[in-house]
């Protein structure tokens, strides 16, 4: 049975090798060199570590003791990061750690009730698929590519 948990920084390797290892399958194809090598720094473990001491949230999808899946909060709305293992992808794990970021947000008396995420180009069908939207046009940062979207958050589940 798949579980998502709110994570502590005795996971950050664990958490960086599922980032690291789905990016570099899936996302860093589509990026610059530049980009790539600033990914890898962020998504290390001891930056990871770094941005939980300062509050950030991250949530694992976890089967058995296995990390199938991440994602990061940055609070109070911002979506960082969602990764999930290559073996267990289009499952539904990418819709659970929506869901359990979108309940954290509205517990939170629904003070941001949207979700911001910067979608890399080959993940917005993903996003699309979670009825996030376009919020601008595609940018660069760093040799990072991304479209700037958002989930406008209801009382409604992520579909």
């Amino acid at each position: 049975m798949i579980r998502i948990v709110k994570d502590t920084t005795s996971y950050a390797a664990a958490i960086s090798r599922v980032a690291i290892d789905s990016f570099m399958l899936a996302v860093a194809p589509v990026f610059h060199p530049q980009g790539i090598a600033e990914f890898i720094v962020y998504a290390c473990p001891v930056s990871i570590a770094g941005r939980m001491a300062l509050g950030n949230s991250f949530y694992m999808a976890l089967d058995g003791n296995a990390i199938i899946g991440m994602a990061e909060l940055i609070h109070p709305n911002h979506l960082a990061m969602l990764f999930i293992a290559k073996e267990r992808q289009r499952q539904g794990i990418g819709r659970m750690l929506v869901s359990s970021i979108r309940e954290d947000i509205l517990a939170d008396h629904g003070a941001f009730p949207i979700i911001t995420v910067d979608a890399a180009p080959n993940s917005v069908g993903a996003y699309e698929r979670f009825r996030f939207t376009y919020r601008g046009s595609l940018r660069e940062l760093n040799g990072v590519r991304f479209f700037p979207m958002s989930l406008t958050l209801t009382g409604a589940a992520v579909a």
